[in-house]
């Protein structure tokens, strides 16, 4: 799965602080975007993402975040990867909070 940033999040999940993980790739084109430089799937700043980099992530603030929030781009549009890390990440984690801002 690709990405492009990690960043905190205090809005995208009500009361929670999220780790919040911009993926790249959108189709729609939606009027107003907040992201419109990470539509382009082959976005020249991207990086390949892991399980063990968000649990890296995670775990360098451990008790900070509360959950996962994917944004992008439009995560569903790497669908294989994103249910496959999110599995993972609740089999460990079953607490953990995860929502994701898509359009399909």
């Amino acid at each position: 799965m690709y990405f492009h940033s990690f960043n905190v999040g205090y809005i995208d999940i009500p009361n929670t602080t999220t780790l919040n993980i911009y993926t790249v790739g959108c189709p729609h084109q939606c009027e107003g975007c907040h992201a419109p430089d990470l539509q382009n799937f082959n976005h020249p700043a991207r990086l390949k993402l892991s399980v063990e980099l968000i649990k890296e992530k995670l775990e360098s603030c451990e008790g900070f975040y509360q959950g996962i929030c994917w944004l992008g781009g439009d995560p569903l549009y790497q669908y294989e990867e994103f249910i496959k890390i999110n599995q993972k990440l609740k089999e460990e984690n079953p607490n953990l909070l995860i929502t994701a801002f898509t359009r399909l």
